[in-house]
């Protein structure tokens, strides 16, 4: 009852002002999980908002890879035709790997993406959410106004619809710090004053080393993707971006597949398989295409048997003749 009836007391905070391409402010959101064919796949939204004029751009992922961390990055900067000066963060993996006190290991990703767009990275202090609250609203706004009762087959498809909720609602809304404007009218004021880009964007693909001791498939993210016979059994290299699988041996590209999100796929290059068949004869009728041709050839086989067999065609009797037994009596 006292605990009730005691006065509370609140934590007053300063509203943060900002200068035009000053800050920006970036964070993952948690949408739940989809499936894409027989997998399970988590679907997470990368929201990042300009803290003066309010713009931002969002992109859905299937996942919170550091790889689609320094994606939803480098596209955001493309939408702007620009970057800002500073961009402050949660305390997530991607962007810090150790806190102890002020001394901050950043990830080493995150401090080469900051050097090519020339931002300094900040992080939030532990457990103050309201230092990035223009963001955290964001957020808030894309699951009232966007996400509910939204219907999508494909992820791209989901990301278009999320642009054009950007341009049409998030960006013709009231702007906070003057209500006879638009966000998308300070956004205008504000772009020029935002980082020139690099003349050449940073590269997000993911690599890693991978190599097939005896098929023609390497395996990558729940799937297999084909390579030529003559490269198994080498250190290979996959290069993997969020819509393509690409495999060299050292700077040569041997194969390229289009990434499946679907699980226990084998992704095929039929030129991949023919150059196997034609060093390996007994090896076609290991492939779905050698049986069923099999197959078709044992059975016309057995037909022309058949045909073969066949009884030679007698001629029937004639209507209304009488056949004799051979056992009658012959009159005389």
């Amino acid at each position: 009852m006292v605990a009730r009836l005691r006065p509370q007391s609140h934590e007053a905070f300063l509203r943060l002002q900002v200068f035009p391409a000053e800050q920006a402010q970036v964070d993952w959101a948690y949408f739940g999980s989809v499936m894409v064919g027989r997998a399970k796949r988590q679907l997470s939204c990368f929201v990042t908002t300009l803290s003066w004029s309010r713009a931002l751009y969002l992109e859905f992922f299937f996942d919170q890879t550091m790889e689609n961390f320094l994606r939803g990055h480098v596209r955001a900067f493309q939408a702007w035709s620009g970057a800002p000066r500073v961009i402050l963060y949660d305390n997530l993996r991607s962007a810090v790997l150790e806190r102890r006190g002020d001394q901050i290991h950043f990830n080493p990703r995150l401090l080469e993406l900051a050097a090519h767009y020339h931002f300094v990275p900040r992080p939030c202090q532990v457990r103050a959410g309201n230092q990035k609250g223009r963001v955290e609203r964001a957020i808030r706004f894309v699951r009232d106004s966007f996400w509910a009762g939204r219907v999508f087959t494909t992820l791209a498809e989901c990301n278009r619809q999320a642009l054009v909720w950007r341009d049409e609602v998030a960006h013709q809304r009231r702007w906070p710090d003057d209500s006879a404007r638009t966000v998308a009218q300070a956004f205008t004021e504000e772009q020029p004053r935002l980082l020139p880009l690099p003349l050449h964007p940073f590269s997000t693909d993911r690599m890693e080393t991978v190599c097939s001791r005896k098929t023609i498939y390497v395996h990558f993210d729940l799937n297999d993707y084909s390579i030529p016979p003559e490269a198994v059994g080498r250190p290979l290299t996959l290069v993997a971006s969020d819509t393509e699988v690409r495999i060299l041996d050292g700077a040569a590209e041997i194969a390229r597949h289009h990434r499946s999100y679907d699980r226990q796929k084998r992704i095929l290059d039929p030129a991949h398989e023919q150059a196997l068949l034609r060093t390996k004869r007994k090896a076609i009728h290991a492939t779905r295409a050698g049986r069923s041709g099999k197959r078709s050839l044992a059975g016309a086989g057995l037909r022309r048997r058949r045909i073969g067999r066949q009884p030679k065609c007698t001629t029937a009797p004639l209507a209304g003749s009488v056949r004799r037994s051979r056992f009658a009596p012959r009159h005389s």
